[in-house]
């Protein structure tokens, strides 16, 4: 799965799910990539 437009959002079962992301790559300008993430996450309280 890839999220490609502004604002778009996974929710998953951690413990059921297999993530991982790609490297960034560089335009053909050679300038820097960047990644945004942002990661939440609720545990039950006992």
């Amino acid at each position: 799965m890839t999220l490609t437009n502004s604002l778009d959002i996974l929710i998953a079962d951690d413990n059921k799910t297999m993530h991982g992301v790609t490297p960034v790559q560089v335009d053909k300008n050679g300038e820097q990539g960047y990644r945004d993430v942002l990661v939440v996450a609720f545990t039950k309280e006992q």
